[in-house]
This record gives structure tokens, sequence and C-alpha cells, in this order.
């Protein structure tokens, strides 16, 4: 029986999940100099946080990925994907033959994003359509006329070429 539980905590002895927690704090800064303050949302497949920054975040730890979208009050927006890595405390599992590792894994303790980051804001892309002001009413009779005439001038055009002369009214009056 002692050997048992000595081969037990043998197993455990280099575990991550025994010195850290299944949560993570992570302290956001941003690059915005000055007194600004971000609404900041973090999330992966499994957890969703919300909370302003700068600050911090308590965040359950995963093999996930981390999605950060911030948002200032003046408009400027900043994206960060953070990636976890293995806990540092990981390589201790060699003590166990690895068996600590299955635990850990399981218990999303071997796994870590850094403790501190900073997201880079930029300003919000504008986007500028090309479209030419409205055209005032004299502008739009103009044009119909313009339009009018060159119709005309076609037609004219074409029963020339084709040798025909145009009906031509004698009738005019001074």
């Amino acid at each position: 029986m002692r050997v048992l539980a000595f081969i037990a905590l043998g197993f455990l002895s280099a575990c991550a999940s025994v010195y850290d927690e299944p949560v993570q704090i992570i302290e956001v800064g941003l690059s915005e100099g000055g007194p600004v303050q971000a609404k900041c949302y973090f999330e992966n497949k499994n957890i969703k946080h919300v909370f302003f920054a700068p600050g911090t975040v308590s965040v359950q730890r995963s093999p996930n990925p981390l999605y950060a979208y911030c948002l200032t009050a003046n408009g400027k927006e900043a994206f960060q994907t953070i990636h976890p890595k293995f806990s540092e405390l990981e390589q201790y599992n060699i003590m166990n033959a690895g068996l600590g590792f299955i635990h850990d894994y399981a218990s999303d303790t071997a796994f870590a994003y850094p403790d501190y980051v900073e997201l880079d804001f930029q300003s919000v892309k504008t986007i500028i359509h090309d479209v030419p002001p409205a055209k005032t009413y004299s502008e739009t009779v103009l044009e119909e006329h313009e339009k009018e005439r060159e119709a005309i001038i076609e037609r004219a055009r074409r029963v020339l070429s084709q040798g025909e002369k145009f009906p031509v009214k004698t009738d005019i009056k001074n």
C-alpha cells in the first residue's frame, strides 16, 4: 500500500495542476499614450470576457487561442490573437514519465497565456465612396437636352451616310 501511495505521489509531484490554477490572470496594457480606457472583449470557443483596459482579466487556461478586441471612446480599435504556450512547469513532467501531462492537459493547466499583453491601437479606417454630388435641376435639364441633341445629330449622320436627303420645308416664314 505504501508503494502505491509513493507511486501516486510521484505521478503528481511534477504535475502543473498542483502548482497552477486552471484560471490565469492576464494584465492588459494599451499602447495608446495618455489616460485612455478601452472596452475589451477576450474570447475563444469556450469563454467570453468583457472588461475595461488597462486592467486585468481572469481567463480559463485553454489550448485554444484567445481573440482580443478593444475599442476606445475616440474610435480607435485593436485586434490581437493571443496564442497559448505550454506552461513552464510542463518540463518537470519528465520526473513522472510524462503521466502528469495527461492530467494537466485534461484540466487545462498544461497551457498558459502571456501574463502581460499590450494592445496596439489603430485609427478606424474610413471608407470613402467616390460618388459625385447630386445634380441641380438646371444641370439635369441641360444634360437631357444635350442627349436629345446628340441623338438628333447621330440620326442626321445616319441619313446622310445612306445618301438620303432631308425633307425640307419651304413654307418657312420670316
